[in-house]
């Protein structure tokens, strides 16, 4: 999590930058209704998913998988608890 870019930066900014830097060559998502930003990252063995989103100049990254989880129907349950987190978050 980033609040703050010190006192010479804008910390949403910065998130922005590197937000974009790290979503490059990623799945984009759109339309969550959710955070400003979302892409969708590999779990690496392929038996699960991990949702990245940025709100503002907070990032959260939601990884789920597992026997409970399989790939093919993980990634309703990675938005309802990314939308659970923001939601929690102090504004």
């Amino acid at each position: 999590m980033q609040r703050s870019a010190g006192s010479s930066g804008n910390a949403t900014q910065t998130q922005r930058k590197d937000f974009a830097h790290a979503a490059k060559g990623k799945r984009r998502e759109s339309g969550l209704g959710i955070g400003d930003e979302a892409y969708w990252d590999s779990s690496g063995s392929g038996a699960g998913c991990s949702l990245v989103v940025r709100d503002g100049n907070l990032g959260l990254s939601v990884g789920i998988g597992g026997k409970e989880h399989p790939a093919q129907g993980c990634e309703a349950e990675a938005v309802k608890v990314a939308r659970a987190a923001l939601a929690a978050m102090p504004r």
